[in-house]
Order: structure tokens, then sequence, then C-alpha cells
């Protein structure tokens, strides 16, 4: 697999500009934020949360920054700086590999965590439970950015492919449960959860042992509450779709995928992602699918 990993990205270039980050590297103290809308955009900032070398002032003004807030201390509630730097810039040049959490932590100075994750902490008891399954599959309009470079219904699900997760769900003994605001699978083994709030619906994640969705805010849930993820795509290009990133090279969507989940396409199929059927559905819950459920390859990126 490490082979397979390396020879994709043996002769790929990063394009992106150099920027001196060095004042921002050694500087103490940091006031950041996001005017991005989207939840998965705010959650990313929980992923600079986690480590104490830095006094880290973190506020947007993002619709769900205050339900956030609740889930994770660490978060500033109220706006205090005029001088905040916009994480979202950041990428905008050459700041290194892996996942947006680690090129984060990179640029600002802070230790690149093996695992990349957003932090969110249940403000429910917790009472997890084995075999269930948490389902999501809308997502905000930014997804719909992609149309611009190319891509059909991008991060969306195809009727074809909600048959195949029907016919999965139909044949298993797991429990399902979906979110999100709009209901997709309206069947008897689905308990509906959709149109709740974002509060009770991390809440109600966190009981779960699984996830299975779209490139979504709520997969950075999924990611933040440590659920195996199936996450169904069709965002990058197959041909692009290897990780974990060790070398930047522009492929839409990759800064956003976990090396940790599964991953299922819906136009195709390479050496390490394939496509999405019923059959490749259950192999992925079973661990038969890379990463295997294993964080063994997460250390490529160093």
């Amino acid at each position: 697999m490490e082979n397979i990993i390396f020879n994709h990205y043996r002769s790929k270039k990063n394009k992106r500009p150099f920027y001196d980050f060095s004042k921002i590297k050694e500087s103490k103290e940091l006031d950041l934020t996001t005017l991005n809308i989207g939840l998965g955009d705010a959650i990313a900032l929980t992923c600079l949360t986690h480590q104490s070398s830095k006094k880290l002032n973190i506020f947007s003004g993002n619709k769900h920054w205050q339900t956030l807030c609740k889930f994770n201390s660490a978060l500033n509630p109220i706006g205090e700086s005029k001088n905040y730097i916009r994480t979202e810039l950041i990428e905008l040049y050459d700041v290194g590999n892996g996942h947006i959490d680690q090129r984060l932590q990179r640029t600002l100075g802070l230790p690149v965590q093996r695992l990349p994750k957003p932090y969110l902490h249940p403000t429910a008891p917790l009472n997890k439970k084995r075999n269930k399954v948490a389902l999501h599959f809308s997502t905000g309009v930014s997804a719909f950015d992609l149309l611009q470079h190319g891509f059909v219904n991008p991060r969306q699900l195809e009727d074809w492919a909600q048959k195949e997760i029907l016919k999965f769900i139909d044949d298993s003994n797991l429990e399902f449960v979906e979110f999100g605001m709009e209901q997709k699978f309206q069947h008897s083994k689905v308990k509906d959860f959709t149109k709740t709030s974002v509060e009770d619906s991390i809440n109600e994640m966190a009981t779960c042992e699984y996830f299975m969705g779209l490139n979504s805010g709520f997969m950075s849930v999924a990611a933040a509450l440590d659920l195996k993820s199936v996450i169904i795509v069709n965002v990058p290009d197959v041909k692009d779709l290897y990780l974990p990133v060790i070398q930047e090279c522009s492929a839409e969507d990759m800064n956003w995928l976990y090396p940790q989940n599964v991953h299922l396409h819906q136009n195709g199929e390479n050496e390490l992602v394939k496509k999405l059927s019923v059959a490749n559905i259950q192999k992925a819950f079973d661990g038969e699918i890379y990463p295997f459920w294993s964080h063994k390859f997460l250390d490529l990126i160093f």
C-alpha cells in the first residue's frame, strides 16, 4: 500500500506560491477566524485546540459557532480582535501535505498530529452503541462551487447509489439513524433524526459506532467523535484519490478527506478506493477495504 501511494505522488508538483509564515509560526499568541459559512469550515478550527504551546483566540461569525462553543470550551464565543488571521486564506499558499487540519497546525507552528481530527465533546451523557450507523447525505451550497471545475452533481448522492445503500440497509443487521436537513432513506430500519438541531445531532451521533455519508460538515463531526466512517464521493476524480496526501497537488477536495476513513467512489475505482456497491459497502464495514480501519498509514505524511 505504501508503494502504491508513493508511486502516485512521485511526479506530483505543488503549484501553490510560497509565503513566509515564519512570524506566525514564532508567535506565542494568535487571533484566528474563518469567514466561510459551512459547518465543516467552523469545525476545522477545533483541530487547533488540542495543544498547550500557544495562546489562541479562536472566534468566528459562522452561524454554527455558538453551538460549537458548547462542544469545545477552547473556542471563544465573542469576537475580541480587529486583526484576525483568516485560516481559509492560508491554503492559498504552499503549506505542505496532509489533511487541512495538519496543514493548519504546521503553518501556525503547532505540533502536527498523526491522526487529523477536530475536537468536539458531547454535551449530553454518552451512551455509545455498537453496530449503530449514522447516515448523512445532504450537503451545503458550497458543494456546487465545484461545478466550475467540471464536476457533475458534486458531493451529491446519485439515484443509483442511493438504491445500492438501500439494498445494504435491507440486508443488514446494523442499526441506522439519519441526520441532516433532508431525509433520503424512508425505511423501517432507519430512525429519522433529520431536521433536528446541530447540537442534538452531534450528541446523537456520539452514540454511534459508524458513519456513512458524503463529504460534508457531518463527516467532520464523525471524525471528531472517532466514528469509523465510510465516505461516498464523486469528487475528486478517482484517479486522484490516494490518501494520505503526501504531496499537495491541488486535486479538488483532497485537503478535506480524512485518511483514516474508507472511501467508496461513485464513478470508478483504483487500487485503494473501490466503486460503490452493496458488496463493497459490506466489505468496508468489515474492514476489508483500505485503510482497513487502521491508522498504520497515517505516518506517510512525515
